[in-house]
């Protein structure tokens, strides 16, 4: 599936955030047919590696404003301080929608 628009770029080290802070993926996005599904991944910078556990899908055929709310699980991310960018895309040939990106920081 290619990912073609970046949505965000932001940089996060873990070691800023106290023992137990979570961090996940949250994208609100559709798709305009429910046999193409839209789909959005948190990756590595500098080396295109995608952050396990972050690519979320859906075939939500919510239209206009309305998009899904879709959360990843819990984020491992990389050590030190690293810059992210969030992806989104999906089969060639469909229409999505996305209408909110980003990584959600929960402190203990």
């Amino acid at each position: 599936m290619p990912f073609e628009t970046v949505l965000r770029r932001r940089t996060i080290d873990p070691a800023d955030y106290p023992v137990g802070t979570r961090f996940f993926l949250e994208v609100h996005m559709s798709t305009a047919d429910a046999a193409v599904a839209a789909e959005a991944r948190l990756v590595r910078d500098s080396d295109s590696t995608v952050v396990a556990n972050s690519t979320i899908s859906t075939t939500s055929t919510l239209i206009g404003p309305r998009t899904l709310r879709i959360r990843s699980g819990e984020l491992t991310l990389f050590s030190g301080s690293t810059e992210y960018r969030i992806e989104f895309g999906g089969d060639a040939g469909g229409d999505y929608t996305v209408n909110r990106a980003a990584v959600i920081v929960r402190v203990a």
